[in-house]
């Protein structure tokens, strides 16, 4: 299976929106990286990841 990327905005428990880009595994984990630096912020579930995926696709 290839590896899914897409892009969206995402809130920090602070607040603070960030430009996120989200690389999608073989097991449906999503890795999260900031898209200004290109820094790892941490993972989401697969169910979150797919839930992020169809509102990038189709909106909100």
């Amino acid at each position: 299976m290839a590896k899914k990327t897409f892009e969206t905005v995402l809130k920090w428990n602070g607040g603070e929106a960030f430009r996120a880009k989200v690389e999608v595994g073989a097991d449906g984990w999503g890795r999260v990286f900031d898209t200004a630096d290109g820094l790892y912020c941490g993972s989401m579930s697969p169910l979150r990841t797919r839930q992020l995926m169809q509102e990038a696709a189709y909106g909100k």
